[in-house]
């Protein structure tokens, strides 16, 4: 109604209400990016007790685990981990994890490569291949299993599409030397 913009991730949720003289959006699983329009109204993004308090930008508010990671693109946003706590202002190709009340330093990223799943891709660079597959495993109808503990402990680098979460897992196993199993056409094993 105010031609802001939200975009959810796979299997994600919020709760809207912008009632009562401002704009309070609740992330209640999962990841979306917001582009907001400025309106004068304030515009609060709540998720795992903590809030994010919009100034007018683009960005993502993700869960993990059981903290919640703020990636901004464009704008500022202010991010309290936990109500009544300081809140940390954060710029564009910023990126702030917070949990339990307590926030992480604020690092610089590539914004738009960690946005990528917008476009339909998941970027990585250095990143462990358990946190790829649970990624994947967002896209992929059923489940997918990693069965070695140590093998999910290896850095992936690339670009994978998300429409076939089993093709990046094939071209992953080429070069990492895993292979992929697939039973009753919805449970992917991997060893």
């Amino acid at each position: 109604q105010d031609n802001s913009q939200v975009t959810l991730d796979a299997g994600s949720a919020i709760e809207v209400d912008f009632a009562h003289g401002q704009r309070r959006v609740r992330l209640l699983h999962g990841a979306a990016f917001f582009q907001v329009t400025h309106t004068g109204e304030p515009f609060l993004v709540e998720a795992n007790g903590g809030e994010v308090r919009v100034l007018g930008t683009q960005f993502e508010v993700r869960e993990q685990g059981d903290g919640t990671q703020v990636t901004v693109r464009s704008g500022r946003v202010a991010v309290s981990p936990a109500a009544g706590a300081a809140a940390r202002e954060l710029t564009a190709n910023q990126q702030v994890s917070y949990g339990a009340g307590r926030a992480g330093a604020t690092l610089a990223v590539d914004s738009d490569n960690r946005l990528a799943w917008r476009q339909g891709w998941l970027n990585y660079y250095q990143v462990p291949l358990a946190q790829v597959i649970e990624d994947l495993g967002r896209y992929y109808p059923g489940r997918i299993l990693l069965l070695d503990e140590e093998l999910g402990q290896r850095k992936v680098s690339g670009s994978f599409p998300l429409a076939e979460p089993l093709l990046a897992l094939d071209s992953m196993g080429k070069v990492m030397g895993f292979s992929r199993q697939t039973v009753l056409g919805r449970l992917t094993l991997i060893r």
